[in-house]
């Protein structure tokens, strides 16, 4: 699909709901042509018609924990685009313990997504990022993942979750490393409490509020931070 040479191309994981399409919207109305990653490629379509008006939102189907659907995906971008200048890993699981499951399977689920896929996603797309003049990578996290907040503040939200956000952490400082000599950039950006479905629509910023945090990030130019763990606020400790 043809696209200008100074359109950025970015790709959204779990985007076809919540803060995940809130981002791409966002990015869309910043010019970007932006891949919303969804594992369902009918309700990735349906978002992205309700949605047009944003610019322009291309559905492809991804499921962050099958390797298959990675790798075709990276196949697809540098096939018909030749590189990716944005990576956005926002799919991930907010859960409590799951009482239907045992501790190791409410770990591997939590771990699966929040950490693994984010690692495989961007092992995947990172040659394709070193075609960019300026990649970015932006991996959502929490506030709630910083050892240090923790160490004097009780966080909610379960042990799974909790160690699974502040492992992407580490992930997140290991990527900025190996990834700076192809010149892209990484960070841990925290949204804030959003109100999504997973936690009930209950909290009392919307998610086009929290978008804003990501999109600010994603938007950072080649002379700007790597390896930062950020939020509204700015930057927050590990």
């Amino acid at each position: 699909m043809p696209m200008p040479a100074d359109q950025r191309l970015a790709l959204v994981t779990g985007a076809n709901r919540g803060l995940g399409l809130a981002v791409a919207r966002g990015l869309a109305r910043q010019g970007a042509h932006v891949l919303l990653g969804c594992r369902s490629l009918a309700r990735g379509h349906d978002a992205a018609a309700r949605h047009a008006e944003a610019g322009w939102l291309q559905p492809v189907l991804l499921d962050v924990t099958d390797d298959w659907s990675i790798a075709a995906l990276a196949a697809l971008i540098g096939r018909e685009y030749g590189r990716l200048d944005i990576l956005v890993n926002n799919a991930g699981v907010q859960s409590e313990r799951d009482p239907e499951l045992t501790l190791r399977e409410n770990f591997e689920e939590s771990f699966g997504v929040n950490l693994l896929g984010v690692a495989l996603v961007t092992e995947a797309m990172a040659p394709l990022l070193a075609r960019s003049p300026a990649a970015r990578v932006v991996n959502v996290s929490d506030r709630a993942a910083s050892l240090v907040r923790r160490s004097t503040t009780a966080s909610a939200g379960g042990a799974m979750y909790l160690a699974s956000k502040a492992a992407l952490n580490a992930l997140t400082l290991s990527q900025a490393q190996a990834l700076a000599p192809q010149g892209i950039k990484v960070t841990a950006v925290c949204p804030g409490p959003i109100a999504t479905a997973a936690n009930a629509w209950a909290a009392p910023r919307s998610a086009a509020q929290g978008a804003m945090v990501v999109l600010r990030h994603a938007l950072l130019g080649p002379e700007d931070a790597s390896g930062i763990f950020a939020g509204e606020e700015g930057l927050l400790p590990w």
